[in-house]
C-alpha cells in the first residue's frame, strides 16, 4: 500500500500548494471530509530574540539566520507535538505526516491529519 492509496492526489496536491503559498501565516485549512492542513509559516516577528538570545548565550546583534531558522524549526516541530496533535485529536483526527520546509524567511511548519476510523 503506497501513500496515493492513503492519501487521494488531489488532497497532496493541495498540500503542496498550499505549503508553497504559506509566508508568515498560520493556519487551518480542509482538504476534504477526511483531511485537514495545519501550517506555519515563520518569519522574524515570530522569534523571541531576547529568548533567544539567553538560550544561546549570546547578545542579539551575534544571532546568526541559521540560528533563527534552526529555532523556527524546532519550535514548529514542537507546537505540532504539543499543540496540533491534542487539538485536532478532538475534533476527531490524528496526524498522518508532518514537516518544516525551509520555504520562506525561516520557513513552514505544516501537519496533515486524517479523520479518525470509527
Amino acid at each position: 500500500m503506497g501513500i496515493k492509496d492513503i492519501i487521494p492526489e488531489k488532497v497532496l496536491n493541495r498540500l503542496w500548494e498550499i505549503v508553497d503559498e504559506v509566508s508568515d501565516e498560520c493556519g487551518e485549512e480542509k482538504l476534504n471530509d477526511n483531511f485537514i492542513v495545519k501550517y506555519e509559516g515563520w518569519s522574524g516577528s515570530c522569534i523571541p530574540l531576547a529568548e533567544l538570545s539567553l538560550e544561546l548565550k549570546k547578545p542579539i546583534s551575534k544571532i546568526t539566520e541559521e540560528e533563527m531558522k534552526d529555532y523556527c524549526m524546532l519550535k514548529g516541530l514542537s507546537i505540532t507535538e504539543e499543540e496540533w496533535k491534542s487539538e485536532m485529536n478532538k475534533k476527531g483526527f490524528e496526524i498522518l505526516g508532518m514537516g518544516h520546509e525551509q520555504k520562506g524567511l525561516y520557513g513552514r511548519t505544516w501537519a496533515l491529519f486524517i479523520k479518525k476510523k470509527e
